[in-house]
Formats: C-alpha cells, structure tokens, sequence
C-alpha cells in the first residue's frame, strides 16, 4: 500500500520495502494477479485498524461528501479499500511484465494521436484515481517522448523496475527533487514538443494553490500544472484509467480548450474530475483530509 500522511500529501515512497516489494513482483511475474485479490479480504482488516485517520478520511468522503448513510459510506469505504488493493496489486503486476492480462479500452485516443501527427507535445493530467500508471502502457509508440512526473523517494530498487518496465514505450521519468532542478527538465520537455504527464489533485504540501468548490465544499488544488499550461500556451489533456471488473480497465481522454487564465483551467478539470467520481465513486485514492472542512476539523 501506498504511505498516506495527513496534510493533502504523500511521502512519495511505497510501502513494502525492498523485499516484500522484490517477492511480490517475483510471485507476480508467474501468476494472474486476481490470484492474489482474495488476500486483500484478510489483509485489509489490519491496514484499517492501524491507519483509523485513512478510514475516516475516505468515510467522511462517502458520508458528508456523497451524502450516503453511515452504514452505505461503511460499506462504500470498504469497497474503496478493496479497489485500491487490487489497483496497487495490478500496478506491481505491470511491473513484473505480466501485463498480457489486462484490458484497456480506450475512449478518446485520438487526442493524443491528433497532437503526435501535428508534431506537437502536451500535459496529459491525471488524478489519485484508478490507476493513473498505466497510462505508460497506453501510450505506446516511437515518434514521441513522453515524461511522467514522479516523487524520489521511491527505493532505487522500485524505480529501476518502473523504468526498465516502461524501456519499450518510449516513456522516461522526470524526478521531482527538493532542489527543484526537475523544474530544467520540464522546461526542456516544453521546448521540445514531448509530452509531460502528471497528477494534479495533490498540493504535496505547497502553499500556492486555488481554493475550488468541488462536489459543494470548497478543496485545494495545486496551481503548478494549470500555470504551466497557460504560460507556455501547452494543451491540456485530462486521462483518468479507472477498473471496471478485475484486469480490464477504461482509460478516458478529455481535452481542455484554451482558458483565460489558469484558474480556469484549474476549474475544467475539478469539473471532469467530479464527473468521473460520479461514475466511479469508489475509486479516490486520497487518503488524507481533501476537503477544507476536513482539515478544519483536524487542527
């Protein structure tokens, strides 16, 4: 499971360490991953019980957000630890190499192939829904390079199988780091016409970002993506992969058109993301106090 803290961030490392994560991927390389989902039933119990704070973050979700009962927004909170599971379970079998298994329709492709054709590049964003990683495997092809955002904490031991799993896709990674030199990179990647793909639902502890109603109650959201964008005149394509039934999966492309300003931008997206929770309520990924309201009551 991926470690959560309480302040709309994630330490950027998941959990497992490197032997559990090396056993794993060895395990998986050889068998379906559904073989493994009816462990979640008998692990899930513990992972609740010694992260109370995550349970009731996603039950405030379901209860004061969706508006369920408590006994729905229970119910509904177990599903969301149950999808999560198998999403991180199928992540570990992408990166053992078994991904012959999983299906991926795809709604919206186009898009992207559009800007690849025109020789252009784009910032595809994502979100703490589904499971944004296999875009990787979406978007393979030889003419462009795409860049995917990610943290450094990862072990060395994780991001060598993430890149080596990704070697054939033409796709690379761009680490964020304390000293903000990831910044050079993006710029070079702009520069170039390549795609940059990251999340956007997580301020990580930043103190710029747009305060935005979002499902009725007012959440904060980070205003780098959204600047980029808008300073660079660079297309925005929103991609959520989000599970259907056991390996198959639906990947939805939208396109932003130009705005304003990059707030604007900011309020398209929380917009395609609300839509797509609508259908997929289960699948927020969020652990921590999202919602102001939440936040209040934590200090």
């Amino acid at each position: 499971m991926e470690k959560q803290n309480n302040h709309q961030g994630w330490n950027g490392k998941t959990g497992g360490g490197h032997i559990g994560q090396f056993l794993l991927l060895r395990v998986l390389a050889k068998v379906k991953v559904t073989y493994l989902y009816p462990i979640l039933y008998l692990i899930i119990p513990f992972y609740i019980l010694l992260g109370r704070k995550n349970f009731a973050n996603i039950f405030f979700y379901h209860k004061n957000i969706r508006g369920l009962s408590s006994r729905q927004a229970r119910i509904s909170t177990w599903k969301n630890y149950i999808v999560f599971g198998q999403v991180v379970l199928d992540k570990f079998a992408l990166l053992a190499g078994n991904t012959n298994q999983f299906q991926i329709d795809i709604h919206g492709n186009n898009l992207v192939n559009q800007f690849i054709a025109e020789d252009k590049g784009g910032l595809i964003i994502g979100g703490h829904i589904g499971n944004f990683e296999l875009a990787g495997y979406i978007f393979q092809q030889k003419k462009k390079k795409f860049y995917i955002l990610s943290y450094e904490g990862e072990s060395a031991y994780y991001q060598n199988k993430r890149t080596n799993s990704m070697k054939d896709s033409n796709i690379d990674f761009v680490q964020v780091k304390a000293d903000m030199s990831h910044l050079f990179t993006i710029k070079q990647v702009i520069e170039e016409q390549q795609f940059l793909l990251m999340t956007a639902d997580r301020i990580n502890g930043s103190l710029k970002y747009y305060t935005l109603d979002f499902f009725n109650q007012k959440a904060n959201f980070p205003i780098g993506p959204f600047h980029l964008a808008y300073t660079f005149n660079y297309p925005i394509i929103v991609l959520f992969v989000v599970k259907e039934q056991r390996t198959k999966y639906s990947a939805y492309l939208y396109q932003i058109d130009k705005q304003a300003n990059p707030k604007d931008y900011c309020i398209k997206y929380t917009e395609l993301l609300e839509n797509i929770l609508q259908k997929y309520p289960t699948q927020w990924f969020n652990f921590f106090p999202f919602w102001n309201e939440q936040l209040k009551k934590q200090r």
